[in-house]
């Protein structure tokens, strides 16, 4: 099932993401790693914008459409973005990726007001705790 995915997102030319929240979704990096152009909202996914795509008002039909003619209207726009994306998916180790999740998640607990999360339990191979 999963086989799919993939070869779905080489057809695809643009992900177009307008969600109203989400931290970070996985559709974003998945669709990055595969050189889409991305349009998302003012979400998690936002953060991952850098000059790889658009990020639009949310709930704004008018905002959606106008993202999707600006590529369908400029070829070198869309196929700069698609190449950003591709980079920025290959700059980007699992770490990274994780780092940023855990900053979401500080940063939610801090707004809270609930304590931060504690260390890392695990360290990287090869580094003793002390």
């Amino acid at each position: 099932e999963f086989a799919g995915v993939a070869d779905a997102y080489r057809r695809g030319g643009i992900l177009l993401l307008p969600a109203l929240s989400d931290a970070l979704p996985n559709v974003v990096l998945e669709a990055m790693a595969s050189g889409l152009a991305i349009v998302t909202t003012r979400t998690g996914a936002a953060e991952m914008i850098r000059d790889n795509g658009m990020v639009i008002e949310n709930a704004d039909p008018t905002a959606i459409a106008g993202a999707v003619e600006r590529y369908l209207n400029d070829r070198r726009l869309l196929v700069r973005h698609q190449r950003n994306s591709r980079k920025l998916a290959e700059a980007m180790p699992w770490s990274t990726v994780a780092g940023f999740y855990l900053s979401i998640y500080r940063d939610a607990l801090a707004r809270s007001g609930r304590s931060p999360l504690p260390p890392p339990l695990l360290q990287p191979r090869g580094r003793a705790r002390r």
